[in-house]
């Protein structure tokens, strides 16, 4: 018998979507990268909104603070704190799949834009963004955001991940033959 064990198969219906915004939050750590963000991060915590899908990240360097003084704040603001079983990532799986996107779009940027791998937390803010910004299948094509903040998004000001950018140098800060601007590198929407 115990040679033949088996895990119980788990269902493969997700749960009918939350109705209400906040009413069910997906969280999940990511980590530890093995490359410390550009702010010295090596893990980042996803956030999902279970009604408007809408995304948030905080990058940590996993100091506990997601443990017990997080469980006490819950308790404290009347949050029921449910959690899954030790190794069960599908009892979690919205958010397994999300941190699954989030690396694969934070390694595709950094390898169009040609950056150093520390530059991860930047291309993960950018990732996230752009997908708060995307119709969604199960939102029956809406978009986080506009559900989010009930208005449409503006998508104008948007740019490519490592793309050239121009800063304008004040002109205390240059002479009359210094050109206005100086070039850099756009990262983020920050």
């Amino acid at each position: 018998m115990a040679g033949k064990q088996t895990r119980v198969s788990f269902n493969k219906h997700p749960p009918l979507r939350k109705s209400e915004l906040l009413e069910l939050v997906h969280s999940n750590v990511c980590g530890p990268l093995k490359v410390k963000s550009f702010s010295g991060a090596l893990y980042f915590v996803t956030f999902i909104d279970d009604c408007s899908r809408k995304l948030w990240v905080i990058r940590t360097d996993n100091g506990g603070e997601y443990r017990g003084p997080f469980d006490v704040y819950c308790k404290q603001q009347g949050i029921r704190h449910e959690k899954t079983p030790p190794k069960t990532p599908q009892l979690n799986g919205l958010v397994e799949r999300m941190n699954r996107t989030l690396l694969e779009r934070m390694r595709c940027m950094l390898s169009d834009a040609k950056l150093p791998k520390h530059f991860w937390g930047e291309a993960l803010y950018t990732a996230v963004h752009v997908i708060n910004l995307t119709p969604t299948v199960i939102l029956d094509s809406e978009v986080p955001d506009k559900i989010w903040f009930g208005k449409n998004a503006s998508y104008d000001y948007l740019h490519v991940f490592g793309c050239k950018a121009f800063v304008h140098v004040p002109k205390d800060e240059r002479s009359k033959l210094d050109t206005k601007t100086r070039q850099c590198i756009f990262i983020s929407y920050g």
